[in-house]
């Protein structure tokens, strides 16, 4: 490191939606950043690591940070579900720290049955000062994608679907407890997160080219660990298949064992789950939609095309 990069310094501006769990960084660098005028960026690269993450680096042409990849804006949805899963290692690790403790200080609350307009919409930033050298990127560019793997990826939405509505048919027709109906269980609200999380998990994994959704399956594990009624036994089965669809290479069998787990009607509710009061039916499609991912980000003239979310033909870096 030479002392010019040492010296240089950007700010981090963060935006975050809690009730969403979507993050937007944006770096804007001071005229003096890149080594003055003759080291000011000509390229602009776009990076989609995987199906939640949408990157763009700065590629100076000259200056103490020539042909080095410079983060200059990002966007990860389940940021927060995300940093259980990998920590965020797609953006840079000082990056990644300050984006944590600030989805952390704003995290949300448990979920209500009516959340108010406010919450819905609510938004917060920061900004964030640190040195150029924090924002060098240290990730190997993906590689190309194996030959059927959009298949397999299609399979996997397909059992994630099914699974989603053999859960939701199942709790629709049981029957609580005498204790449940007496204190009022939220089990209809941990059914409904899990089934709507799932099911953006299938629409994000056949949308976007074979890529994994590691922040969308990291909220998908969070919601069943949150007390979804099914037995123990199918629970675990449940978790290793939201935890291996992260790899690729084993959507196959993730495939299989979902499609295994929806005929299984002890996966549907839990064994104790017997006479008492009766749930009101679920509609055929839940009420919380996946959410809109083409909705998710505003129209910010400081956001470049590459980052929204429509964007899915990254340049290698």
């Amino acid at each position: 490191m030479n002392r010019h990069q040492s010296a240089a310094t950007a700010c981090l501006l963060l935006r975050y939606r809690p009730d969403a769990d979507v993050l937007v960084g944006i770096v804007e660098v001071t005229g003096t950043g890149f080594g003055g005028p003759d080291g000011v960026s000509e390229r602009r690269l776009s990076d989609t690591p995987d199906a939640d993450t949408r990157l763009t680096w700065n590629l100076a042409a000259s200056g103490p940070f020539a042909n080095t990849p410079v983060l200059h804006s990002f966007e990860v949805i389940h940021a927060l579900s995300r940093w259980q899963a990998d920590r965020l290692a797609v953006l840079p690790r000082a990056v990644a720290d300050i984006c944590h403790r600030f989805t952390n200080e704003h995290r949300e609350g448990p979920l209500s049955d009516t959340p108010t307009i406010s919450a819905l919409h609510s938004r917060v930033a920061s900004e964030v000062q640190l040195p150029m050298t924090e924002l060098l990127s240290t990730n190997e560019p993906r590689t190309s994608v194996r030959s059927g793997l959009q298949r397999d990826a299609l399979h996997v939405a397909r059992s994630l679907e099914r699974l989603s509505g053999a859960i939701e048919t199942a709790f629709s027709t049981r029957r609580l407890t005498e204790h449940e109906a007496r204190t009022g269980s939220n089990e209809h609200n941990r059914v409904v997160a899990f089934c709507a999380l799932a099911r953006e998990l299938a629409s994000t994994l056949a949308d976007h080219e074979a890529l994994p959704a590691p922040g969308t399956s990291a909220a998908t594990r969070q919601a069943l660990r949150g007390g979804l009624p099914i037995g123990d036994r199918e629970r675990a089965a449940l978790l290793t298949a939201l935890t291996d669809i992260d790899q690729p290479d084993r959507w196959a069998l993730v495939a299989a064992a979902l499609n295994h787990l929806a005929a299984d009607k002890n996966c549907h509710l839990a064994p104790d789950a017997i006479a008492g009061a009766r749930w009101p039916r679920l509609p055929p499609a839940l009420a919380i939609p996946a959410i809109d991912r083409s909705a998710i980000v505003e129209n910010d003239p400081n956001l470049t095309d590459s980052l929204r979310l429509g964007a899915r033909q990254p340049q290698s870096l």
